[in-house]
């Protein structure tokens, strides 16, 4: 087995089951992150689930919120 051509790579990315798995986060374009020591690139969906819990739950039920969300 030799060095991989850049063809080879191209194609994997083709093939991998997981690549929709992408869009669900924030990434800028063109951009291949890893970093082991991150929290990683945030899910699109943290926004509002955040505003959600500060909205709906913490503010009006205080902590009551944790054991009626």
């Amino acid at each position: 087995m030799g060095v991989p051509e850049a063809s080879d790579f191209e194609q994997y990315d083709a093939e991998d089951p997981l690549a929709h798995f992408r869009e669900r986060f924030i990434l800028p374009e063109d951009t291949i992150y890893l970093n082991g020591n991150s929290l990683g690139p945030p899910p699109r969906q943290t926004r509002s689930r955040l505003l959600d819990v500060f909205d709906n739950q913490w503010s009006t039920d205080l902590s009551r919120s944790w054991n009626t969300h």
